[in-house]
């Protein structure tokens, strides 16, 4: 298993003019902190999980915004993923595959 550490929000303000409060990336990695996120192809529920984001963390960026960093657990090839702990589980929501 590949282990990798990937920005996945910050508070500076996106392409659709939406800001994230310092708060809502706490949230975000208090989260991980609960369950196993999946890793999936373009959000697809229907395509199985690539990885998993572990854990995470909040850091101030340089220019005084802050940043959610997710740390990623990416499945290789006959890999047996290892347990990142023994009360938490990767979350796989079922959807119907007609209702997308």
């Amino acid at each position: 298993m590949k282990r990798a550490e990937g920005v996945i929000a910050t508070t500076l303000v996106d392409t659709q003019g939406e800001q994230m409060t310092r708060e809502a990336l706490e949230d975000i990695v208090d989260c991980m902190s609960k369950s196993l996120i999946p890793i999936g192809v373009e959000h697809d529920p229907r395509e199985p999980p690539l990885g998993r984001m572990s854990s995470g963390f909040v850091r101030p960026r340089d220019d005084g915004e802050f940043e959610a960093v997710a740390i990623l657990e990416l499945f290789e090839e006959n890999d047996e993923p290892i347990p990142a702990s023994d009360t938490r589980e990767i979350v796989i929501r079922r959807h119907r595959a007609d209702g997308l």
